[in-house]
């Protein structure tokens, strides 16, 4: 799942990708998606400072968004 996890970022982000790390991954059973959650690695320069990626565990389809 982080594989497809950080492609879905590096697809959105392009080449700022590189300025994000994986803080957390967390399994949720009852819906049967990953959230796969990226960090900027010096947020304090963004407000814009993370993102998530939503993997459904089914069909492997991923889901970006920004934190809010």
């Amino acid at each position: 799942m982080i594989k497809i996890a950080k492609a879905e970022a590096r697809k959105e982000l392009g080449k700022r990708f590189d300025d994000y790390e994986i803080k957390s991954v967390i399994f949720e059973p009852s819906t049967g998606m990953w959230s796969v959650t990226f960090d900027r690695i010096q947020a304090h320069r963004s407000p814009d400072g993370c993102a998530v990626v939503f993997v459904r565990d089914k069909d492997k389809t991923a889901e970006f968004q920004p934190c809010r």
